[in-house]
């Protein structure tokens, strides 16, 4: 088994080399979860995407099929060397980060999206950024609002004039 160097809001890259033929259906175990593996000709993979929160340090990974476990190794997990940013608004900008039905809303939209996984992979080609400029807030920034507890910015800001285009990441189907 090989895997990456993952960091806090990265991922972990989990690759299952040189596999026998007959397997079906490996999974990878990590931090309580189990994640389908996906087969690449010579070796099986899986991506999984590592929260802004997951305390750095070792865990174990496991990769297991019907007839049981195939390999195991140790992820070190690292700091996701995030900066922390202080912003004050005034109360009439923050309605929206108090608006508990909304933040419901949306995560159970977003939890949907997640339960989503199938095995067949949706885009192909290379990947870019969704338009040319500067980023202005990175992934992972932890800001507090007014005083408030420090929360990770969950998308990266690229500022950019009015009217300026904005490409797909990749070719491929958007959920």
């Amino acid at each position: 088994m090989s895997l990456s160097a993952p960091r806090q809001g990265g991922f972990l890259v989990v690759r299952l080399l040189d596999p026998p033929p007959e397997l079906l259906g490996e999974n990878v175990l990590f931090n309580g979860g189990t994640y389908p593996m996906l087969s690449a000709g010579d070796h099986w993979y899986r991506l999984i995407g590592l929260s802004t929160y997951v305390e750095p340090g070792g865990y174990p990974v496991e990769v297991v099929s019907a007839q049981g476990a195939l390999a195991t190794a140790a992820a070190g997990i690292t700091e996701g060397g995030f900066e922390y940013e202080s912003i004050e608004l005034p109360p009439s900008s923050t309605d929206l980060l108090s608006d508990q039905a909304a933040i419901d809303a949306e995560k159970a939209t977003l939890n949907a999206v997640y339960a989503g996984f199938t095995a067949t992979r949706s885009w192909s080609g290379t990947w870019r950024m969704p338009a040319d400029g500067v980023i202005s807030n990175a992934f992972g920034l932890q800001r507090s609002i007014n005083g408030g507890p420090y929360y990770p910015h969950s998308g990266t800001d690229v500022a950019n004039d009015k009217g300026t285009p904005v490409y797909a990441s990749a070719a491929g189907t958007v959920a």
